[in-house]
């Protein structure tokens, strides 16, 4: 109850700014405002429009729901030009009025060279669609945006039959999934430092099942050091942040019920269902929701979940939205064994246990997550707008389990069971202006905010040794009375913790002219934390209670060569990570206790992008240096001990690529070299581990636009990672491994048909922490839409 008053006190003080700021922000405006909608001929939402006023200074793009808006014009009469690559170029002339909003409806025509080639929908249909409002948290073009990023559309989602998020992350270029199995929590690698997918919408909530797919529209790969945006957050995010962005409802009647069905009993059934739920489109409503059920491809193990993500607009203004969203997640199902081994240099060495899950199907798990957020957007002029947000997750993981250490020199197997329990509360509240206004003859875009997020964890857990069998045999069966009957035998562990996080921000983006831009920002973040003491009730244990506050800068050039076309970039961004307290040697070889400075990281990083031939190459090629300081290693002198001047490096280049060289063939490539290296301590010199020095991805799909096969299409695709090691002694490699995929589809205007077929050469190999990855697997999907 007091954790609750808690928290509803912050959210109460964060309102109070908010009005407070709204009252002293709002201000009248003499200039006027034009918006509007645009379609394409066929009614699909027109995404991504060129749209200039003539002879002025104003320019944008169209969003996601087709609509453009343009503040503080002066009162003229302007001419409107709207263009998009294969329809008609076509201008409007437009009056502007003096406090007051022109409103428009436009709808494109196909150009005549076109219409004898193809229908060319909308810019949401394109592989290489990018933009966002998350990454900087304001709007700002991928060529304005000093910060690299990659961007997993609904397009590749749907072209690639995805239906795993850590699939999903394949597709962003330099990223390295950790493949993880069904119910777990997503994790992987960006430039060589592991991060897990803890933010929706720009909300850090932390949720510990895995992420479904059925609500999610895009997924942001983040990349360098993001703590001055997203904060510390109690994990190293120093190679970047993965945000997912939810579907949100739109102004008409729509949506798709989908079948997938495929290898290893796969079953997945999803609708998302979108409608008005007020003529005047003031109240919109949209429901995501997700069955699935499956078999192991190994020799025990299976997995049923359900999902529901029901989403709410609610347009109580012109200047006032919300958004109200939810999310439920439930997952039973049988966990792999955690897998370690003795005597191994390869883990090749275990491919012949690939298909042995040492665990059976009376060993059950449970997890579900459940996620609610409110943002309130408050117009407050056409300079300012007021973003008001309150979230809350909840995640219970509770797995039974089996933990298997292989031995190849012994030829032994030994096997222990254990449970664990963990409940875990995140709440997230944000509060934060967008401002976009000139001093004198500079444009400034002004990002300023407050951010709190608690945390609150109770775990519980134990383990007992089972049995010890010869390893050329099969594994004794597990009935789940004899996994009881040893797990009473176990000594209990349990614990909780409790953090808070308070932060100041902003940001801002400089225009010293059209093509140079200046990005400065600044972060400070203040961490408070508290472990109840395992002897004392009601007292603190003081090795692991302690505040801490951390500075964290990101600066950004960029210089538009071409503008809207081809850009130059530079970026200096830093990152923290607190670590609490730890045991240092006094001089005398006895143990101290010493209070930790916070980790921190900080990247330089050049590059260039580019949007060319009318958005038909969309390039990325950047080189960073990312240097991690205050890392805690082992005392050389005395290995009970620690010191805290650890140092890590990891550099390396990037290069992504979009094409679209002529109409239906759509092109990705994705590639990254990494060298990621401890500079001193016992693993000086050694490669990081599960973190490959090579990836590449890569993606092609051809679809016919016209005649009696048109809509019928073809991907094919592969992902690439070079060897790795198991641990930071370098002992253990991961080999590379080069997995290949390809789908046949055809879409009409009410259907799509698709049949996707995942590591094609059936390649057997193994993940992070010796997780036996997927044999080549085969899905059909089949979508009604309306």
């Amino acid at each position: 109850m007091n954790t609750f008053k808690h928290l509803i006190q912050h959210f109460i003080f964060i309102i109070c700014i908010f009005l407070l700021s709204t009252i002293s922000l709002f201000a009248q405006q003499n200039n006027g405002k034009l918006k509007g909608k645009i379609t394409t001929s066929d009614g699909e939402l027109a995404v991504g429009v060129n749209i200039i006023l003539k002879n002025s200074k104003y320019g944008t793009v169209s969003n996601e729901d087709g609509t453009f808006e343009f503040n503080r014009i002066k009162p003229n009469i302007y001419t409107l030009q709207v263009s998009l690559t294969g329809y008609e170029t076509t201008q409007q002339e437009v009056i502007v009025t003096e406090n007051e909003t022109t409103t428009l409806n436009l709808q494109l025509k196909i150009s005549d060279k076109e219409l004898k080639e193809v229908v060319v929908t909308s810019n949401k249909k394109r592989i290489a669609s990018k933009e966002s409002v998350f990454v900087a948290r304001m709007p700002l073009r991928n060529l304005e945006n000093p910060q690299v990023y990659s961007v997993i559309n609904s397009k590749i989602i749907e072209q690639q039959v995805i239906t795993n998020f850590d699939d999903a992350l394949k597709s962003a270029a330099g990223v390295v999934s950790g493949g993880s199995e069904p119910g777990v929590r997503s994790y992987s690698y960006l430039r060589g430092f592991d991060e897990q997918a803890f933010f929706r919408n720009g909300k850090m909530l932390g949720n510990w099942t895995e992420n479904d797919m059925a609500n999610i529209e895009t997924i942001e790969a983040i990349k360098g050091p993001s703590g001055t945006l997203f904060g510390g957050h109690g994990r190293a995010n120093y190679g970047g942040v993965v945000n997912r962005t939810t579907k949100k409802p739109y102004d008409h009647f729509g949506g798709n019920i989908s079948l997938i069905s495929g290898s290893n009993a796969y079953n997945r059934f999803t609708a998302d269902i979108n409608s008005p739920l007020t003529k005047d489109s003031t109240l919109l409503a949209r429901v995501n929701t997700a069955y699935r059920s499956e078999k192991s491809f190994q020799d025990y193990g299976r997995a049923e979940s359900f999902f529901i993500a029901p989403s709410f607009i609610y347009n109580a203004s012109d200047r006032l939205k919300f958004i109200i969203e939810a999310d439920l997640f439930k997952i039973n199902g049988v966990k792999r064994s955690y897998l370690s081994a003795n005597g191994i240099t390869n883990v090749d060495q275990l491919n012949a246990i690939h298909k042995s899950s040492f665990i059976t199907n009376e060993i059950p798990y449970e997890k579900q997550s459940t996620i609610f957020s409110v943002d309130a957007i408050y117009k407050i002029n056409d300079s300012w707008i007021s973003t008001t947000s309150y979230a809350y997750s909840y995640s219970l993981y509770a797995p039974n389990y089996t933990d298997t250490t292989i031995d190849i020199t012994n030829q032994t197997v030994d096997r222990s069971v254990g449970y664990a329990h963990y409940d875990y509360d995140y709440t997230n509240i944000q509060q934060y202006f967008n401002g976009d206004f000139k001093i004198g003859k500079l444009r400034n875009r002004l990002l300023v905010g407050l951010d709190y997020l608690g945390e609150r964890g109770l775990y519980a857990g134990g383990s007992a040794s089972y049995d010890t069998f010869n390893y050329n045999e099969v594994a004794p069966y597990i009935t789940k009375e004899k996994f009881d009957t040893v797990l009473a035998t176990s000594s209990p562990w349990s614990g909780n913790e409790i953090s808070d996080r308070y932060s100041v921000y902003f940001s801002n983006v400089i225009d010293f002219t059209p093509s140079l831009h200046l990005m400065i920002s600044l972060r400070y973040e203040y961490f408070k934390t508290e472990s109840p003491s395992a002897t004392l009730i009601n007292t603190n244990d003081p090795e692991y209670t302690y505040n801490q506050g951390a500075w964290t800068p990101k600066f950004g050039l960029v210089y538009e060569v071409i503008p809207n076309q081809l850009s130059l970039f530079g970026n200096y961004m830093g990152g923290t990570k607190n670590l609490n307290t730890y045991l240092k040697d006094d001089g005398t070889g006895n143990g101290i206790l010493e209070k930790a400075d916070p980790e921190k990281a900080t990247q330089w990083e050049l590059g260039i992008k580019s949007s060319l031939f009318q958005d038909k190459l969309t390039l990325m090629a950047s080189y960073f240096d990312i240097k991690v300081d205050n890392r805690l290693r082992i005392d050389p002198n005395n290995q009970l001990y620690s010191l805290q001047d650890g140092t890590q490096a990891n550099k390396g280049f990037e290069l992504e690529l979009f094409a679209n060289p002529i109409t239906g063939l759509d092109i990705m490539l994705g590639y990254a070299n990494l060298d990621a290296k401890f500079l001193n301590g016992s693993d000086a010199g050694n490669h990081v581990a599960y973190t490959p020095k090579s990836t590449l991805n890569y993606w092609l799909s051809y679809t016919l636009k016209q005649g009696n096969t048109k809509g019928l299409g073809l991907g094919f695709g592969g992902n690439y990672r070079g060897d790795s090691f198991l641990s930071s002694d370098n002992l253990v490699t991961i080999s590379s491994v080069h997995t290949l995929n390809a789908s046949l589809f055809y879409e009409q205007s009410k259907y799509r048909i698709a049949i996707k077929a995942d590591n094609l050469s059936n390649e057997i190999y193994w993940g992070d922490y010796l997780n036996a990855q997927t044999p080549r697997t085969v899905k059909a999907s089949l979508t009604f839409k309306f």
